[in-house]
Formats: C-alpha cells, structure tokens, sequence
C-alpha cells in the first residue's frame, strides 16, 4: 500500500472526521498467497478514526452522474463490476441521513411488489445501489441467493433508465 495525499477529501462520511489517509492498492496475493478481498485495488481513503473506507472521489469518473447503458454493468456481471460501478456515486453525498431509510424501502418495495419502485428517479436508485454495496461490505461478503434477485433487478433498472432520467414505456 501507498499512502497518499487525503487533502483534497471532505471528511470520513460515516464519522465527519477529516483524519484521513489515501491508499494505493495492487491486486496481487495476500501474504499467505490467497486471492485478494474485492476491494483490493484501486486508489481508496481510509478514515484514521473509525476506518471506514470508499473509493478515492477524486478519481471517480465523469460519468458518475449520468451513465450510458454502455457503462453500466450488465446484470450478470459480477459483483466485483458491480460494486466497483456502485460506488461511482457517493450516496451519503447524495442522500445524506435518508440514504439508508430510502435504501431499505427500495428493498421493501420490491419484496412486496417483484419489482423495482417506477417512480424511484436515477439518482434515488444510484444512490441504492451505493448502499447496497455497502452494506455488503459491512457483511463481509456477497449477496446470497436470497438477496441476488433484487440487486440484479437494481442494476436492470439502472440500465433501463434514459439519460434524462426517465424510464423508456
């Protein structure tokens, strides 16, 4: 890992603190020769404090806002292309205290119904998607079967949105 200048960062958006430090980091085996975790490259800001990490904002790419099709990933794709397009977008940013409300109605949403929310916008299920991969990482692993058919169907709906942020009829 190579530390590197956190000074152009805002603050942890878990905690607030601007304790922070950047990491380099190579996809090459762990110390005992295991593969790495799906996190492990790629530029990322740890927080000294509560050691909370994301992506380096600083490096995301200009499309975060407002993706083609082409960018977004697939539903089949695997999580690791799904997490890694997740957090193009800084929910807590976005959404702030009511991220993880909006998130878990979303999830609720399509419990009760099999689908994805139709009135939810693109930023609404970006920011979803930012929260699921999230929370997966808090677990400390992938989704399981249980809870694959709902992030498929987030990304499908991602993906079938229009760039001005309509879904097509």
């Amino acid at each position: 890992m190579t530390k590197s200048d956190p000074s152009e960062h805002y603050g942890c958006p878990h905690c607030g603190s601007t304790r922070l430090h950047g990491e380099s980091r190579d996809a090459g085996l762990g110390p005992n020769g295991e593969l790495p975790p799906r996190r492990s490259f790629g530029s990322w800001v740890v927080c000294d404090d509560c050691g909370n990490e994301w992506p380096d904002p600083a490096l995301s790419r200009p499309l975060a806002r407002e993706p083609g099709t082409a960018s977004v990933p697939t539903p089949e794709a695997t999580w690791s292309e799904i997490w890694h397009f997740a957090h193009l977008v800084d929910g807590y940013r976005t959404h702030g205290d009511a991220l993880g409300d909006m998130a878990n109605a979303s999830v609720s949403h399509f419990e009760r119904e099999h689908e994805i929310d139709p009135s939810r916008p693109l930023a609404d299920l970006r920011a979803c998607l930012f929260f699921e991969a999230r929370r997966y990482r808090h677990f400390g692993h992938d989704p399981d079967s249980d809870d694959t058919p709902y992030l498929r169907a987030l990304v499908t709906a991602i993906r079938d949105m229009t760039a001005d942020g309509s879904r097509p009829a």
